[in-house]
């Protein structure tokens, strides 16, 4: 039967098996089975392949093998259980686009200590022309990168751009090939930048915007953000998290005589819009190609008005309420009646309590020939745990969150499906967008993510840096030499004014010496030593002070503070998210311990 089969058919089949297990298969069989093999190695996953653990000289080894054949790589959490430098593992990713020139789709989105920079990406742009598809981290990119981008680009999307200027983001809104833009935490929006996408942008057929709930957008109005109604092959928009997604916003975009968006939007997600209410989703019924609906965190105002409005159209195929959102039974059972298409709903982490008696009814209402199989998903296992499956409502199933978890504790006759997965097409990842980057570091925890120290200075536009604003450097004399007169100082506020030399005074007990631990200070005050040595040699001690005060800031303790203040580079490029803040709110660089000495000490001098 295998040989009958044409080439096609078998390499579909053997691009299911992994990729070491495809290599190790085909090269045990004949010629014609080792070409398919190879033929069918055009998507790589180096971490989910462990192709991460080869070294450089056999990874180039084998990309060489497949450089013109292979057109996707996947580098989320590349080298993530490595101990790379960051310069290695930017080289690394350097060369790969370098051997693989053929690549339309590249993935850089998930990754654990390293990012990529705006250099990094006109290389990739560089050696990748056919690029059609990029999806990357950008908390370190300016955006600037993006004018070498390939115009056939037509796919972008980018996580955290907040660096981003208004200036560099014109450089993206100049791809008129771009079809689908996924941006999160871009906080240049502005009025006028919504209106310049719409005006350039007029190709985009995906649109995804997502912010925290908690970014402000001072320029960025309903009436702004309506002007997004002009792209006419809009079919997928997503806007969570944005305050000026209003009531007054979706009256504009919802109206099909003066919006053409309104005439081909089939998926929209609004969630974490918190300034909704009901009289803004009753506008969506107005929308009619609308099936697929995320209100996921829209909790601070009630919208069920506004949800049977929209159920009583009966178009609903998808509909996601979770993350607080509180339906009442009596609506729930209303949009699963009106909406014979209705397939999947979620309720996790939802507020809403049933009972056994409405679990019954709503299993009863999706019986009947004429509607399709639903599918519920909800991480409480109350009441579908304590009712019966019956062979009358073979057309519901209900999926827990957590299925894994409950095994052994809840009755296999239940309407609690056994599976801890959905049937495949059930999900609707595109409507989840801006929960991804927060899904995945969440397990991690905080401070595992890595930021850039980011020094707060002056703002353009209220809101993000200039980028080519720098601290002031000072040097370690200097810092030592503020030490001295601020001792001097102090000497001198006491009385003491019989001798006006210098001081003997240990720099290393100072309290305020620049951001050393305990275990780092030196000898306390009752073990003081002097910098003035025995022979009184003033030379001889500040050779010794320097020896001293490299030996701490060039150790593995150092802080990035105290390697700054001495003008050297720093250890380690990216610190925890628990000991930065890369936002404006942050403390200025005037609030630290090594500012106090050189303000105190130095400048009143």
């Amino acid at each position: 039967m295998w040989p009958e089969l044409p080439d096609v058919v078998l390499e579909r089949i053997l691009s299911l098996l992994p990729l070491k297990e495809r290599v190790r298969v085909a090269s045990e069989l004949c010629k014609r089975y080792q070409m398919i093999a190879k033929q069918s190695v055009r998507s790589v996953a180096f971490f989910r392949e462990h192709l991460d653990a080869l070294s450089d000289e056999q990874l180039a080894q084998f990309l060489k093998q497949y450089a013109n054949q292979i057109d996707h790589a996947n580098l989320d959490l590349y080298r993530a259980v490595s101990q790379t430098s960051q310069g290695g593992w930017r080289q690394s990713i350097e060369s790969m686009s370098l051997i693989c020139r053929n690549l339309r789709t590249l993935d850089v989105l998930v990754c654990d200590r390293h990012k990529l920079r705006d250099t990094d990406v006109i290389k990739i742009f560089k050696n990748c022309p056919k690029l059609r598809t990029l999806r990357m981290d950008a908390q370190f990119l300016t955006g600037y990168c993006f004018m070498h981008a390939s115009s056939s680009l037509s796919r972008l999307e980018l996580e955290m751009c907040f660096r981003f200027s208004t200036q560099a983001f014109q450089c993206i809104l100049n791809l008129k090939k771009l079809k689908h833009l996924y941006v999160s935490q871009l906080l240049l929006l502005t009025d006028q930048v919504i209106g310049e996408m719409a005006k350039k942008l007029s190709t985009l057929v995906s649109l995804s915007i997502v912010s925290h709930p908690d970014s402000k957008y001072d320029a960025l109005s309903g009436l702004g953000l309506s002007q997004l109604r002009q792209l006419k092959k809009l079919k997928v928009l997503c806007l969570e998290g944005l305050p000026a997604v209003t009531d007054n916003f979706l009256r504009l975009l919802c109206q099909v005589d003066s919006s053409q968006a309104a005439k081909s939007i089939t998926d929209l997600s609004l969630a974490y819009c918190y300034n909704l209410s009901s009289e803004g989703i009753g506008k969506l019924s107005q929308l009619p190609q609308l099936a697929r609906l995320n209100l996921d965190g829209v909790l601070r105002r009630d919208i069920s008005g506004g949800l049977s409005n929209l159920a009583s159209r009966g178009r609903l195929q998808k509909l996601l309420l979770a993350d607080g959102v509180q339906i009442s039974p009596g609506l729930l059972l209303e949009i699963v009646q009106e909406n014979k298409n209705l397939c999947f709903v979620d309720l996790s982490e939802s507020k809403s309590n049933f009972d056994a008696d409405f679990a019954r009814k709503l299993a009863a209402a999706c019986s009947g020939s004429d509607r399709k199989p639903l599918y519920m998903l909800t991480d409480k296992h109350e009441p579908w745990s304590r009712v019966k499956r019956s062979e009358e409502w073979p057309m519901f199933r209900v999926y827990h969150l957590h299925r894994n978890y409950l095994n052994g504790k809840i009755p296999s006759d239940s309407l609690l499906s056994g599976d801890s997965t959905l049937p495949s097409g059930v999900i609707v990842p595109t409507l989840r967008r801006g929960n991804l980057y927060r899904k995945l570091w969440a397990p991690l925890g905080p401070s595992n993510e890595p930021r850039l120290k980011v020094q707060p200075g002056p703002q353009e536009n209220g809101s993000t840096w200039k980028r080519d604003w720098k601290p002031p450097l000072v040097s370690a004399k200097k810092l030592k030499k503020a030490a001295r007169r601020e001792a001097y100082q102090q000497q001198s506020n006491q009385g003491n004014a019989e001798s006006r030399s210098p001081p003997a005074v240990d720099l290393r007990s100072i309290s305020d010496f620049p951001s050393l631990g305990d275990e780092r200070k030196g000898p306390q005050n009752n073990q003081a030593v002097s910098i003035v040595d025995e022979n009184n040699d003033p030379k001889s001690a500040e050779h010794s002070f320097s020896e001293e005060f490299m030996t701490t800031i060039c150790g593995d303790k150092a802080t990035f503070g105290d390697r700054f203040m001495a003008e050297l580079p720093p250890l380690y490029e990216f610190e925890p998210l628990d000991r930065i803040s890369p936002t404006p709110n942050g403390n200025s660089i005037a609030d630290d311990q090594i500012s106090r000495i050189f303000a105190n000490g130095f400048l009143k001098h």
